[in-house]
């Protein structure tokens, strides 16, 4: 394969991201089995009472198994972590001007990489099950896509190709993280 063809491929890879992502989600909140922390016999998922990783739970907090929706949860996961990969390995090729942009752009790739594999840690550590490592990569993910965006902005800063509405757009986008 030609080394621009992957990159282009990653380019597709990441728009089909928030749609495969809903997709599976919003299935995944359909067969949730119910309840939850503070109200173990509501019904089905709510986004008011809910975490999104009780999705992801092998037993809803009723008490029934949610084994589809724990595997759609999954599924968004997965494939959320590797259709951003190839991406993310992609972006460094962006910034060819100075050392300095090509450091940032290839940190925040890497950061990048890392939040992508917490991602693959909570989709196999049901916090009902795991409750700690679960935890762990679900604090990890965050922080590590703020250096990621932060590291990202910082190189389209000091590129004057760019105009500074995208580095700010990578900035808004912190704002609007929530776990």
């Amino acid at each position: 394969m030609n080394p621009k063809d992957w990159r282009e491929l990653s380019y597709i890879f990441v728009m089909i991201i928030p749609i495969q992502y809903a997709i599976f989600i919003s299935a995944s909140m359909l067969f949730y089995a119910g309840g939850s922390l503070n109200n173990p016999e509501a019904q089905g998922y709510s986004f008011w009472t809910n975490f999104l990783s009780d999705l992801g739970r092998t037993r809803s907090y009723s008490g029934k198994p949610n084994t589809i929706s724990s595997i759609l949860f999954t599924i968004a996961y997965l494939l959320f972590a590797i259709l951003l990969i190839p991406f993310l390995l992609a972006v460094p090729h962006f910034f060819d001007g100075n050392q300095r942009e090509k450091r940032l752009s290839k940190l925040g790739s890497v950061f990048g990489i890392l939040s992508a594999i917490t991602l693959i840690g909570i989709a196999f550590t049901p916090w009902d099950i795991y409750t700690v490592a679960h935890g762990i990569f679900a604090v990890i993910q965050p922080l590590t896509v703020v250096l990621s965006l932060v590291l990202y902005s910082i190189a389209m800063f000091h590129n004057k190709e760019y105009p500074n509405r995208y580095a700010f757009t990578f900035l808004a986008l912190i704002g609007n993280l929530d776990n």
